[in-house]
């Protein structure tokens, strides 16, 4: 993150970003451009914030409070934290192509791909824990991870993001995971010892 951060703010990624921001437009079709808007979609708020809320309420029914309390205060916090990067950065929307999709406020880092990690996979951690190990956990992990990758390329796609502003999505939602699960992690030992 810190180096695309710096890449960013000395404008070092601003020629791969356009030409791959060009590259990508020219695959658009009316088909493929319905499909990347679903799965924006999937990454808004619309369709994260109702998602969060069913898996705390799973997590709650299934009598783990601590794990459902974890989850949506790293929701919450990933929310916030990418909201104080963009407009610590205030990197204003790709203009090179059409966007096909609102696009919001400031450009970096891409809310989308950075919650994706964050809303997604965290979910699947937490509700098919490893031990005893579950068969249906890795494929579970597999697809979290490609809806996650999906959101985040759907963005560059639409328009409304340059590939550093997806990139730095996912590599700090990604970071945000990692802390999250050492958090809850340690909290659930000194609860358990």
């Amino acid at each position: 993150m810190a180096f695309l951060a710096l890449a960013f703010t000395q404008s070092l990624s601003r020629d791969t970003d356009l030409e791959i921001l060009g590259t990508v437009s020219e695959w658009r079709s009316p088909c493929l451009t319905l499909l990347m808007q679903g799965v924006s979609l999937l990454g808004s708020g619309a369709a994260e914030a109702p998602f969060a809320f069913g898996v705390a309420g799973v997590l709650i029914w299934r009598g783990r409070k601590a794990q459902a309390a974890g989850y949506a205060m790293s929701v919450l916090v990933g929310w916030a934290a990418y909201g104080l990067l963009k407009v610590s950065f205030h990197r204003t929307r790709p203009s090179l192509v059409e966007h096909l999709s609102d696009g919001g406020w400031y450009s970096f880092p891409s809310g989308h791909a950075m919650m994706a990690p964050i809303v997604y996979v965290l979910a699947v951690y937490l509700l098919w824990p490893s031990p005893p190990p579950s068969e249906a956990r890795a494929p579970a992990l597999t697809l979290a991870w490609v809806v996650a990758f999906f959101i985040a390329g759907s963005r560059v796609y639409l328009g409304v993001h340059y590939p550093s502003d997806v990139a730095a999505g996912l590599l700090a939602g990604t970071c945000w995971l990692g802390l999250s699960l050492v958090a809850m992690s340690r909290l659930e030992r000194r609860v358990i010892t």
